[in-house]
């Protein structure tokens, strides 16, 4: 039993000893869509008055003192997995912005401050010029769940684990049952150690903004509090790179669309042909409508929608929540959807009976890339 002990003792200590080196490079918890690796920034549009440029692929951004801007991805997301490793020649000003949406008066998203005593995630917006003029910390998002309730349903406060701040730990703010000790007893610090971003040197940045929820990881498990937007989860946009001031340099830059999977088909008899569209129980019916505009017919259920011909590429429209196909329960999500193009501005929308959650009635116009909802 002795001899056990102290190689637990020796494990631990060695995975709490982290090679810095290997935490500012380490590769991203995700396999990229799609990977910046040219030296052309063709299609990629800029706001604002920095200057951008690509090498060996790597990302080059310089403002002047008070002309920072923006350089936007070629693609846009409603769910994206981000990653890029930057680097600043000196104290950065930089940052990401996540469901970059235009405006009337410029940019709007979430986004990620790179900038040391302000790593933390903002719903912003731009002037024409592409300055920040607002920025709106998110709110308190908890850790276990992939969607946060509306704030009003929010809880407040701050909790404490083993003498240190939920908002660090990950704890609910109310603190968690049992946590905290009895008087003279300290629990171990197994927090991560506080986000700080190395002048001069290479930092990675990884971001999942998936539903509601913007998750940040900066230097491979550095804390940046996580957040919940306030956009519904359905914002859309590209991703921009942003530099404040001075230069910064992206490298590595990687996207994964999480509102897309694949789904095999059904293998069955040489004879027959099985299709089944998922494997859980969204809604009471099925529309057909050629949602991409390929002149095939596409298929709608729910908060998904099937490209054909094959009805296995699955697009995600808005978080969703399954019930039990083989009981008796009845879906609370769509009793019915109609394909339409409501405002007739040429592409395809849905009207839908009812949305979970308990949310108001919204209609949110639709992108070039899926369709709007009117729940």
């Amino acid at each position: 039993m002795l001899k056990a002990r102290v190689s637990l003792v020796l494990t631990l200590g060695v995975l709490l000893v982290a090679d810095p080196a290997h935490a500012q490079n380490r590769a991203p918890d995700f396999v990229p869509d799609r990977r910046f690796q040219g030296s052309q920034l063709t299609g990629w549009p800029t706001f604002g008055q920095a200057t951008w440029r690509a090498q060996n692929g790597e990302i080059i951004g310089t403002a002047p003192a008070g002309r920072s801007g923006w350089l936007l991805s070629d693609a846009s997301y409603q769910d994206v997995a981000f990653y890029s490793r930057f680097r600043c020649a000196r104290e950065c000003d930089a940052g990401v912005l996540l469901r970059a949406e235009r405006t009337a008066d410029g940019l709007a998203g979430v986004f990620i401050s790179l900038k040391n005593g302000d790593l933390t995630p903002y719903a912003i917006t731009t002037d024409r010029a592409g300055r920040i003029v607002t920025r709106k910390p998110l709110r308190f998002a908890p850790t276990q769940t992939r969607v946060a309730p509306e704030e009003a349903q929010a809880p407040t406060g701050a909790g404490v684990l083993g003498g240190h701040a939920s908002a660090i730990v990950g704890a609910t703010p109310e603190g968690v049952a049992g946590a905290v000790p009895p008087s003279g007893v300290r629990l171990p610090e197994l927090e991560p150690p506080p986000a700080r971003i190395l002048p001069g040197q290479w930092n990675s940045l990884m971001a999942f903004l998936d539903a509601n929820i913007m998750r940040p990881v900066l230097n491979g498990g550095n804390a940046i509090r996580q957040g919940a937007t306030d956009d519904d989860g359905r914002g859309f946009g590209p991703v921009a790179l942003y530099v404040g001031s001075g230069e910064a340099r992206f490298q590595d830059v990687s996207f994964k669309d999480l509102n897309r999977r694949v789904s095999p088909p059904e293998e069955v008899s040489s004879r027959f042909r099985m299709q089944q569209l998922d494997e859980f129980y969204y809604a009471w019916d099925v529309a057909a409508a050629d949602i991409d505009r390929d002149g095939v017919i596409d298929l709608v259920a729910g908060p998904f929608y099937y490209l054909g011909p094959g009805y296995t590429m699955i697009m995600d429209d808005f978080a969703a929540a399954d019930r039990n196909a083989g009981g008796v329960t009845f879906s609370q999500l769509h009793s019915g959807v109609v394909p339409a193009d409501i405002d007739a501005d040429g592409v395809l929308d849905f009207v839908t009976g009812k949305r979970f959650w308990g949310h108001r009635e919204s209609y949110t116009d639709s992108d070039p890339h899926g369709p709007a909802v009117l729940y």
